[in-house]
């Protein structure tokens, strides 16, 4: 989900992954976003922070949006989560 919240604000164009990193520093906006999460556990399709390791580091980079990260909705069905 993290990486569905990222391609979202990547593919309204404008802005490179790395100029992403830190607090609020989406400059656009980004396409309708709509998580479905298949676990139970971080929360991730309710919160305004992605998490992404690229390969170039074994440092995980931090992306936090007040609004931009936050999906359009989010389907959560207790009896349906594993």
């Amino acid at each position: 989900m993290d990486v569905a919240k990222v391609v979202a604000v990547l593919l309204c164009g404008g802005q490179a992954l790395p100029d992403l990193y830190g607090f609020d520093q989406v400059a656009a906006g980004r396409l309708p976003l709509v998580l479905v999460p298949t676990t139970a556990g971080t929360d991730s399709e309710v919160t305004p922070v992605a998490v992404i390791t690229t390969g170039e580091t074994t440092k995980a980079n931090s992306y936090a949006g007040l609004f931009m990260l936050f999906p359009v909705s989010a389907m959560v069905s207790g009896s349906r989560v594993w």
